[in-house]
């Protein structure tokens, strides 16, 4: 992301939410927040929410199990 991010990542940044290492950018004025557990990768653009709901969103997520 930070090589090849263009716009994002001169506004890249690494944060905690919902104890997942999240990272956040606005190239266009809008949060855009995405993170990566082990097989899946989300993404996600939240629009009129409260910081305290986006931290529910994310936290909602589950953490993908482990394949046995």
């Amino acid at each position: 992301m930070r090589k090849w991010g263009g716009n994002w990542a001169s506004n890249l940044k690494e944060l905690t939410i919902a104890e997942k290492q999240v990272y956040q950018t606005s190239s266009d004025g809008v949060p855009h927040y995405f993170w990566a557990d082990k097989e899946w990768v989300f993404y996600i653009i939240p629009h009129n929410f409260t910081q305290d709901e986006i931290t529910e969103i994310i936290g909602a997520i589950p953490q993908a199990q482990t394949r046995k």
